[in-house]
């Protein structure tokens, strides 16, 4: 014969009477774990506070924070690796939807004319197209000639009385 012990629910707003078996009832005080009277009602006491948005937003951003300045390095190196597999499949999606969407060719060819526009970027640039000519027109000898070409370029600017060659030669008359 089984004994039952009535309770009263301990969900916050219910207060109905349930009735559970008395190792359940003991095991339950024991660990001091709540009494529902039913399944439905112990979901309803379990479930989260509900969190707005911006709360949401804001956990979000800091987890990311945090994930990056763990696992940068990891993430960025299998984020080249994936680029590196499907760049030609990206490349052919973006100028598929470049010649789809005018606005989207727009904002990138105005991205692109302020990247361009950097010193920085003049400067990589100048010294990638002088190495790709010359790689192109003296082969393996391509270094070479790009030493010959500095000194050449120096040659002309002391002929010419540059200042800042001489500044950095420290023959400059103050």
């Amino acid at each position: 014969m089984t004994t039952t012990v009535e309770f009263t629910c301990e969900r916050p707003g219910c207060g109905e009477i349930g009735t559970r078996r008395t190792g359940c009832y003991n095991r339950a005080k024991r660990k001091n774990a709540p009494l529902y009277h039913s399944r439905a009602c112990a979901g309803l006491a379990n479930r989260a506070e509900p969190v707005s948005d911006d709360v949401r937003r804001a956990r979000k951003r800091q987890y990311d924070k945090d994930r990056r300045a763990a696992l940068g390095d990891r993430l960025r190196a299998e984020k080249r690796e994936r680029y590196a597999a499907n760049a030609k499949a990206i490349y052919v999606r973006q100028r598929a939807r470049m010649d789809s969407d005018p606005e989207y060719k727009a904002r990138l060819k105005a991205v692109q004319a302020r990247c361009m526009a950097r010193p920085e970027w003049k400067k990589h640039k100048r010294e990638y197209d002088m190495k790709r000519r010359a790689v192109g027109a003296y082969g393996p000898f391509w270094e070479a000639y790009m030493c010959m070409r500095q000194v050449e370029d120096e040659i002309k600017h002391q002929q010419t009385g540059d200042s800042n060659v001489k500044a950095d030669s420290g023959d400059a008359q103050e």
